[in-house]
């Protein structure tokens, strides 16, 4: 059985990386600012579809 590079967590079999990076509070800030982006334009395209529902009646 291999170890392990403990330089990088390669697997020296499939050259994949076991454990994640060590900083990963970037990716989590930008997935949390793509999320919330997301629903954000939920929430317009929610708005904008009932002002256009109801305008129609008035």
């Amino acid at each position: 059985m291999e170890l392990l590079n403990q330089a990088d967590s390669c697997c020296p079999e499939c050259h994949l990386f076991l454990l994640p990076a060590q900083d990963i509070s970037q990716q989590l800030r930008a997935e949390e600012k793509l999320l919330l982006f997301a629903v954000l334009v939920i929430a317009f395209i929610l708005f904008a579809s009932i002002y256009i529902y109801y305008s129609d009646f008035i």
